[in-house]
């Protein structure tokens, strides 16, 4: 009997089934290679793609490094406005300088530096501006203030500073930037006979024109009136137009006038142009150069010294060669004397005061400012004058001050609302006054900075908005 091989219910496997079991497991085998392919290459590409940023950052880093160290060392004086090179951690950078042709005071800088990827180039503009307007207080001398005063900041790198020189105001530019746009010229019309020494009920359009006469009266003119040589008891307007005076001698002058006022060579001594009531749209212009008994006065106005001026004038008051009174008025133009300013009785000027001598300060002033120009710019002293309730002087200032000889406030107050203080000589902000000086950021951009300072320590602020960057790749 033939004996079976195997267990019951137990078959050969056919070579087919052999064939499948064969081709799955090469199947599985080649998934897992893709896959651990791509595992390696996800692999690859994540370790690159961080080297690659790891670079990138490093030679951004190394660019803005070359560019904060070369204004560290111009700042500090250890170098000059030239080219740089250097490293950080290992990366090198060089720092290029160029002088801006559309405005010398502005530099173009550019720092490159290079890793193993990347090579990163940092371009931004510098400019040149002075020390003084990094400061809510920047004297020359020393600050005198009692504890109650209140400076923001009270300290660090924009709070008060002393013992540095601050910087010189080109006047010149700021005069002519100031000076209205009045000229005196002959009429082409004959001149005409005063009428009982009164020059009134004129008609318009004019110009009305007359020299050599003694006027009492002037009032009630329709179009321009020109006065050459004459002598003016008074003018009372209303003047619908423009008044130019040259030579001989003027007395008050009130009532509106529609126009400008403009006074030149003339003996001024008891010349005031205004009271209360008085509008003066235009600009007032007066210039008395000339000195001694051959030529005309200076002038004297209400108070002896100089020419005072009330009401309100819409325009800019432009005295050359005698100092000025504004006595309760406002100006909302600008104010330039060669002389001296006594500012009184409530008066407000809301853009800027530009004297060549002292402001003195009663009662209560408000002064703004115009453009980025300063608030106030004397080159003599600003005197803040005490006293008892209503005659104690309150300067409240929106603006930046600068002073050429000292800033004196004894029992009286400063308010610089926003803006800063900078003076050449001492600060003294002491007594009861309550002063408060808020220092305004703004200042920080060298755009803000007030325009035409030379001389002094000056430093380099970076130009907000030109910051760029740019990479290019090793591969």
């Amino acid at each position: 009997m033939r004996q079976v091989s195997g267990l019951a219910g137990e078959h050969p496997r056919s070579k087919g089934e052999s064939g499948t079991v064969f081709l799955a497991v090469l199947v599985a085998v080649a998934v897992l290679g893709v896959l651990a392919a791509a595992a390696m290459t996800i692999a690859a590409n994540a370790y690159k793609a961080s080297t690659w940023a790891r670079d990138r950052a490093k030679a951004l880093y190394a660019a803005e490094a070359g560019i904060n160290r070369w204004l560290f060392l111009c700042d500090s004086g250890e170098a000059t406005l030239s080219d740089l090179d250097g490293s950080i951690d290992g990366v090198a950078y060089t720092v290029s300088c160029a002088q801006s042709s559309d405005d010398a005071s502005v530099y173009l800088l550019r720092s490159s530096a290079s890793t193993g990827w990347h090579t990163c180039e940092v371009s931004v503009a510098a400019k040149s501006s002075p020390e003084a307007w990094q400061h809510v207080v920047f004297a020359g001398g020393n600050i005198e203030k009692e504890s109650k005063v209140e400076l923001n900041p009270e300290s660090g790198p924009n709070g008060p500073v002393a013992g540095v020189l601050p910087p010189m105001p080109d006047w010149d530019k700021y005069r002519n930037l100031l000076e209205p746009d009045l000229l005196w010229t002959i009429p082409s019309v004959m001149p005409g006979e005063p009428i009982n020494g009164e020059v009134k009920n004129l008609p318009g359009p004019g110009p009305h024109y007359y020299e050599n006469e003694h006027i009492k009266t002037v009032s009630n003119i329709t179009g321009d009136l020109y006065l050459r040589n004459c002598t003016v008891d008074k003018i009372v307007g209303p003047i619908r137009g423009n008044l130019f005076i040259s030579g001989g001698k003027v007395g008050p002058v009130t009532g509106d006038i529609l126009g400008s006022v403009y006074i030149e060579d003339a003996d001024v001594s008891e010349t005031n142009i205004g009271d209360a009531d008085t509008v003066i749209r235009g600009d007032i212009e007066i210039r008395v150069p000339f000195t001694g008994s051959s030529g005309p006065k200076r002038g004297g106005g209400a108070d002896g010294d100089g020419i005072t001026v009330m009401g309100r004038v819409e325009g800019t008051v432009f005295l050359e060669g005698c100092s000025l009174t504004v006595k309760g008025a406002t100006v909302c133009g600008s104010l330039y004397t060669s002389k001296g300013v006594t500012l009184t009785d409530g008066c407000t000027i809301d853009s800027g005061i530009f004297i060549e001598g002292d402001v003195v300060v009663w009662d209560e002033v408000v002064v703004g400012h115009r453009e980025n120009l300063p608030a106030i710019m004397a080159q003599e002293d600003v005197e803040i004058m005490g006293g008892k309730g209503s005659k104690a002087g309150i300067l409240s200032v929106d603006g930046v001050v600068w002073v050429g000889g000292e800033v004196q406030a004894h029992g009286a107050t400063l308010k610089v609302e926003t803006g800063c203080v900078a003076v050449l000589g001492r600060v003294h902000l002491t007594g009861s006054g309550g002063h408060k000086l808020h220092y305004d950021y703004g200042l920080l951009d060298p755009r803000n900075q007030p325009p035409h300072f030379t001389g002094g320590k000056t430093r380099l602020s970076l130009l907000r908005d030109t910051w760029r960057s740019s990479y290019q790749s090793a591969e």
